[in-house]
């Protein structure tokens, strides 16, 4: 990727440096748990402890082992969504 040659500098802020926002990183941590959970995934079938990735794929096959059609990048945007649900819940 090419950047301008007008800008100098980009800058990243990971909260508290330029912005301070009141995110609920606990929650926001649990969007992929929240969101299994509420399309009927078992407590007991959610490894918490694996990659967001192998969650959400072990998500889809026990979905649809138990007749529900859903894709990995379908759970994903609403893995996204919820997430991002999160985050604006503290935009003022």
């Amino acid at each position: 990727m090419k950047i301008d040659p007008k800008y100098r500098a980009v800058a990243f802020d990971m909260d508290g440096t330029l912005l301070d926002t009141d995110i609920d990183y606990e929650k926001l941590g649990n969007a992929e748990y929240d969101t299994l959970i509420g399309f009927g995934v078992p407590h007991e079938r959610i490894n918490t402890h694996e990659s967001d990735r192998d969650m959400i794929l072990h998500g889809v096959q026990y979905l649809n082992e138990n007749g529900r059609n859903i894709t990995f990048k379908e759970l994903c945007a609403l893995v996204n969504k919820r997430a991002c649900d999160v985050e604006m819940e503290s935009i003022e």
